[in-house]
């Protein structure tokens, strides 16, 4: 290849590249949310019963992300494992847009990407989770916690 031609294809490439990033729409913040909390909650208490059946979803709000809430989830392919994530849509951390839940699915109303809870609260294309946190299990008792 001549070397006129290696500087055409050099400025294309080197255009298509600068055109392709600045195009991509900023979406996610990749920083670690630096959330600090820790809840209880007595499963035998009458608020929370649907926590009491594998599958059973709750939302507790004021805790998370910007005190957005929290999905706290029975996993169905483990009894007494629960799983727990954030109501903030991932996608769109700077705007602070709070999935809203939908049975055992949650949807972002800005983007409509819908996440599955029962999925480890991963978005339908794949590509985003809901931010999980960590639940321990003691007898009546499950803490959630970052």
């Amino acid at each position: 290849m001549s070397s006129s031609k290696q500087r055409v294809w050099a400025v294309f490439l080197t255009l298509l590249l600068t055109f392709v990033v600045i195009s991509c729409d900023k979406e996610e913040r990749k920083d670690a949310w630096d959330v600090k909390f820790r809840v209880h909650i007595g499963l035998n208490l009458p608020q929370y019963t649907e926590l009491g059946v594998p599958g059973g979803i709750i939302t507790l709000p004021d805790y998370g992300f910007q005190r957005n809430g929290l999905y706290i989830v029975h996993e169905l392919a483990s009894p007494n494992t629960y799983s727990a994530y954030d109501a903030t849509c991932p996608r769109h951390v700077d705007n602070i847009t709070v999935t809203e839940r939908l049975g055992t699915s949650a949807t972002c109303p800005f983007c409509k990407v819908e996440y599955q809870l029962l999925n480890t609260g991963i978005s339908n294309d794949g590509n985003y989770q809901l931010r999980p946190y960590r639940t321990y299990l003691n007898g009546p008792v499950l803490t959630v916690y970052n």
